[in-house]
């Protein structure tokens, strides 16, 4: 097979109304999905075989998460879908782009404007009609939300990651799996320069999302300092900190905050921790996957308090000689 047949993109016109035709081969697979709004179609054919892994993450985010075109998009605020945001070309002043400003802004989904290629790239395509809405596989929850949820048993310690810049959705998946499985109350991640709660942040964490309540916030160090108001601390983590992750005591209310993949921890977030700790690590590699740093630490705490749980224990059993021992989860 030549070379460049391997991988192929085209737009067609496709007469046929609702179909999501799937073509099968030896080598190739052809998908065929038709906008809401238009008879146009994509036709994106890869050789399963060759690609890299990379470039069919690519075409499987784009054809799952992106909402485009002004039709499609007021049918899914309308239908009151929940979506992470709507992206609108900036200069595009008509009628129908304000009622779908309108209707984000009632629906409580932010709206941004950018500049034509950043919206072209966004979208992955130029037949977008400067309108663009990316959607998510839930709504999101509130800070609020999240610390109700912790404070549901009496005498129950809450425990929140809080990610400050996490774009790559298969980490944020993968931290929300985690998160779940150390039995944490929620997580909280920014509105802006984050990844949002899309169908592939859904699969990444292996439907933990459906589980695990996640906020998002404006300002994530305004949410921190809410936080530490209502009796949390804070420890954040940095491989430049001096403090081992396993020197702090994580069986009070604990937000444990993870830094984005390239940039680590923002000087302003760093600042609002009261611990800064490291994973010590040997070695030329200095850092770990953000999911993989963010399991270390939540199952530290899991340790910790399971500790303390016990020794209450004992320390109740011998006081009660005469009965049998009652064990209360601090």
């Amino acid at each position: 097979m030549a070379q460049e047949n391997f991988t192929a993109l085209a737009r067609i016109k496709y007469t046929q109304l609702g179909k999501l035709v799937l073509f099968f081969g030896a080598y190739r697979a052809t998908f065929f999905v038709r906008c809401k709004s238009c008879l146009v179609h994509t036709a994106v054919t890869f050789e399963s075989r060759r690609l890299c892994a990379v470039e069919k993450r690519r075409y499987t985010v784009g054809l799952m998460d992106r909402i485009t075109g002004i039709h499609a998009v007021r049918e899914a605020l309308e239908a009151g879908r929940a979506l992470e945001h709507v992206l609108i070309a900036k200069g595009r002043q008509d009628t129908r782009v304000e009622e779908i400003v309108q209707l984000a802004r009632r629906n409580g989904v932010p709206v941004r404007f950018e500049e034509r290629p950043q919206l072209d790239r966004s979208a992955g395509t130029r037949d977008h009609q400067g309108v663009m809405a990316v959607a998510a596989a839930r709504a999101a929850m509130s800070l609020e939300d999240i610390v109700s949820n912790a404070n549901k048993s009496a005498g129950q310690q809450g425990l929140i990651v809080l990610l400050d810049g996490v774009e790559d959705p298969h980490n944020l998946g993968a931290v929300i799996r985690t998160a779940l499985a150390a039995g944490a109350h929620g997580v909280v991640i920014p509105e802006r320069r984050a990844a949002g709660l899309t169908d592939t942040v859904a699969r990444a964490s292996a439907g933990a999302l459906a589980h695990l309540p996640v906020a998002k916030v404006t300002n994530l160090v305004r949410a921190m300092e809410e936080l530490k108001e209502l009796g949390y601390w804070l420890v954040g983590l940095d491989e430049r900190a001096d403090r081992s992750y396993s020197d702090v005591d994580y069986s009070t209310p604990t937000g444990i905050v993870l830094g984005s993949e390239g940039n680590g921890l923002h000087e302003l977030t760093r600042k609002r921790c009261d611990f800064v700790v490291s994973l010590p690590t040997t070695g030329p590699v200095k850092s770990l996957n953000v999911s993989v740093a963010a399991g270390v630490v939540l199952f530290e705490a899991v340790r910790q308090r399971r500790k303390k749980s016990k020794t209450t224990c004992r320390i109740e059993s011998k006081k009660k000689r005469r009965g049998p021992a009652t064990c209360r989860a601090r």
